[in-house]
């Protein structure tokens, strides 16, 4: 692999050198890959914050109002290490958020067909807590209005597609447990 000075490296990133660039993929991708994957990212992850934070360095260099007193590679990893503990802080107030927001069952507006929320939602909560945990986790995240990407990268899934299989074999478990439920059936038939 051809080697480039720091001063070549610099002007190859502003001038967008292709060369510089794939110098700059083959050498510096691989330890910010590692640490993401070390810290529980993904590859997919690991790759964006790379792109990130190569535009973060290409717009501070062509600047001009940036002297580095370090080697490129130290600039762009630690900026590459700031974007991922920011993405990691995220993702975790996203995961306090939904512990604090409680599943909430929305009224139909028909008062006169109207069911007891409260015994419905404890019948709710009653199966859902009896299922897996990653169930569990799964159907909060999804009532809640989170995407299959994020329940994928929450979870740790492989794929999305995994994910939203996942989402709806555990949606359709909680569906079943809760209309085999006596208790449902009586509502049911008080509704009638």
């Amino acid at each position: 692999m051809t080697q480039y000075s720091e001063k070549q490296i610099q002007e190859g990133v502003v001038k967008r050198k292709t060369e510089i660039y794939l110098f700059i993929y083959k050498a510096y991708y691989p330890p910010i890959e590692k640490l993401i994957l070390h810290k529980k990212g993904s590859i997919q992850q690991a790759e964006d914050i790379f792109q990130d934070g190569l535009m973060i360095a290409y717009r501070k260099l062509l600047t001009k109002e940036l002297n580095l007193s370090c080697k490129f590679s130290t600039f762009l990893y630690s900026i590459c290490k700031r974007l991922w503990i920011q993405e990691r802080r995220k993702w975790f107030i996203q995961q306090e958020k939904l512990k604090e927001r409680p599943l909430m069952v929305q009224d139909s507006g028909h008062r006169e067909h109207a069911i007891d929320q409260k015994t419905l939602q404890d019948l709710i909560y009653k199966h859902l807590d009896s299922m897996s945990p990653e169930c569990q986790k799964v159907i909060r995240m999804s009532l809640n209005d989170c995407t299959s990407e994020e329940i994928r990268k929450a979870l740790d899934f492989k794929t999305v597609d995994h994910a939203i299989d996942r989402k709806y074999r555990c949606k359709k478990g909680l569906i079943n447990r809760i209309l085999s439920d006596p208790l449902f059936k009586r509502l049911k038939d008080e509704i009638r």
